[in-house]
């Protein structure tokens, strides 16, 4: 019950009237239909403009169920037959609602197309396959996963693996297998040897396998494992910033084994991904090239959905859907209309009206609130994070020292009455607390931020002594990897974050910042939210002149302003 509620609280309710488009073909699709009341008719037209195939849905029925996991593009357009209601999810609230309860996607009835594409969403993968340290996000789908070839696993596991069949055979060689006393020493002194060989080879093993190459619906993923340095690298690049794949298989062996390296350039020139020793590189090639005309076609249906929005908005047309409202507005609901519409009159007049307008809002709201102000934009929605505490200590460990065994004299001396050490201890001690507060200030001052338009690196000196800022936009950021290394950085979670940037602008590092991995997720998804807002700020205007445009086209053809640019031919039989 608690399940149904909390996905009914994420629906919503249109009505529609008959002749409207609820879905347009190739317009991008993010949202889930249930046909609550009326009738829609579904139509495929090829380039041609022939109808391929055609669908009606009538209550009960659903459509684009496939989309809630991530969006795609319309295969139809949907037109109502006559008016009636629809019951609308869209992917970002079913993701919320999956997040949740993610044990309801298993109880669910779907498609499937959205089947298969549950199948690759992170809410549906095991624990065990969660891609440590790739930190995927909701409505990222894991489209093909690679590994390095199983005839690489000799270079892992090779030389414990030889040592596992020479250790027993030396033994029983020298020893005989029928002499008691000598199975007594080959289990003495074979049996350590053998564990530690075991114990390398599981290693081995280990490190090939969490070695992977991850290809989703938004980024190519690189994850490299080295468990004999304890270090990490992840390594994200963008689908939509890839310049070109290249497959290289370099020799016979190779073509034989079906083995080979994929090169992966992006669009800066600079960043390269390899991915090498993999088994079968062409379907990983097919597979990116797929993936970018995807990201294609949803550019394409993004920019033809806001092109409608902004000529019919230009002329003024009603929205297919309205939001369905089952209760009548209530008197205290019209009141509120009406004083709003006549606050707006006023404010319309002039300044006259304006101070009438707000002398009346003054009467109807008397009190003074005390809640805390909200902070200023410049400060919203920003995630700060700080260097790792560990790296605190070598900072510190000095002044602690020494203000440990300041505090036991001063106690001593105290104790012994002698005042004339034990103001001078004071005094120094009051200098050294002062140097570890110092440290720890310069440790914490340092701070790392991304916000909703930058990502900044503060180093700030302790007590207002001077900072130095370095920022870049996101829009301009081409690639960003995160970096363990060491055992102390792999156990405690904390490394380093490399942000490159385009052209002039200078590269950002963050150092010793906890939870790496996360930090690098954080600027990826802020980064493709600024983009997309970027995109459609740069091209608002643009659409609204292209609306302009064509109701001036209209005008004039209405009033044959605009000649025939076809030639009339008069012995056409047209």
């Amino acid at each position: 019950e608690d399940e149904l509620e909390d996905l009914a609280a994420v629906t919503n309710e249109y009505e529609f009237d008959e002749g409207a488009v609820i879905a347009y073909q190739r317009d991008v699709a993010n949202a889930f239909y249930i046909v609550r009341l009326g009738r829609l008719f579904a139509q495929i037209i090829d380039q041609r403009g022939i109808v391929r195939q055609t669908q009606v849905y009538q209550p009960g029925d659903y459509f684009d169920d496939e989309w809630l996991f991530a969006p795609g593009i319309h295969s139809a357009t949907v037109k109502a037959s006559e008016s009636g209601r629809v019951l609308v999810i869209t992917e970002t609230n079913f993701l919320r609602f999956l997040e949740t309860h993610p044990g309801s996607l298993r109880r669910l009835k779907l498609s499937e197309m959205a089947l298969a594409e549950a199948a690759r969403s992170r809410l549906a993968l095991p624990k065990k396959k969660q891609y440590a340290g790739a930190t995927l996000m909701a409505d990222e789908l894991v489209e093909l996963e690679a590994r390095r070839t199983r005839w690489l696993l000799p270079s892992y596991v090779g030389i414990p693996a030889i040592g596992l069949v020479a250790i027993p055979l030396v033994f029983l060689g020298l020893l005989g297998i029928q002499d008691t006393i000598g199975w007594w020493w080959f289990i003495g002194g074979a049996a350590i040897p053998m564990l530690v060989l075991s114990l390398w080879a599981v290693l081995g093993w280990y490190d090939w396998y969490n070695d992977y190459f991850i290809i989703t619906n938004y980024h190519i993923i690189h994850y490299e494992y080295d468990l004999m340095r304890f270090k990490t690298a992840l390594s994200k690049t963008p689908i939509d910033r890839i310049q070109s794949v290249e497959v290289a298989k370099p020799d016979v062996w190779a073509n034989l084994f079906n083995v080979g390296t994929v090169r992966v350039t992006t669009a800066a020139q600079e960043a390269i991904i390899f991915f090498d020793y993999v088994k079968n590189p062409e379907a990983i090639r097919d597979k990116l090239s797929e993936l970018r005309q995807r990201v294609q076609e949803l550019d394409a249906g993004r920019i033809q959905a806001e092109l409608r929005n902004v000529v019919e908005g230009h002329f003024q047309k009603p929205e297919a859907m309205r939001q369905y409202d089952p209760t009548p507005p209530t008197v205290e609901v019209v009141v509120e209309q009406i004083e709003q519409e006549v606050e707006e009159e006023y404010d319309d007049r002039s300044w006259v009206g304006y101070i009438a307008g707000q002398f009346w809002q003054t009467l109807r709201r008397p009190t003074i609130s005390f809640r805390t102000p909200p902070p200023p934009p410049s400060q919203q929605n920003v995630i700060t994070y700080r260097r790792h505490w560990i790296v605190l200590l070598p900072r510190i460990w000095q002044p602690s020292l020494l203000n440990l065994a300041l505090l036991a004299a001063i106690a001593y001396f105290i104790d012994q009455g002698i005042t004339e050490i034990y103001a001078l201890l004071s005094a120094v001690a009051f200098i050294t607390g002062f140097w570890w507060v110092w440290r720890f200030e310069d440790w914490r001052n340092d701070q790392f931020q991304v916000t909703d338009r930058y990502v900044i690196d503060v180093n700030r000196r302790p007590f207002g002594f001077g900072e130095s800022r370095t920022q870049a936009e996101l829009g301009n950021i081409q690639n960003v990897n995160a970096d363990k290394s060491g055992p102390i950085q792999w156990l405690l979670d904390y490394g380093t974050v490399y942000v490159e940037t385009a052209g002039a602008f200078a590269d950002i590092t963050f150092e010793n910042v906890r939870h790496p991995n996360d930090v690098q997720a954080a600027i990826f998804s802020r980064r493709d939210a600024f983009r997309r807002k970027q995109q459609v700020a740069d091209s608002a205007s643009r659409r609204r002149e292209f609306a302009v445009m064509l109701d001036v086209y209209q005008q004039a053809q209405e009033q044959d302003r605009i000649p025939q640019r076809t030639p009339f031919r008069e012995d056409s039989e047209t």
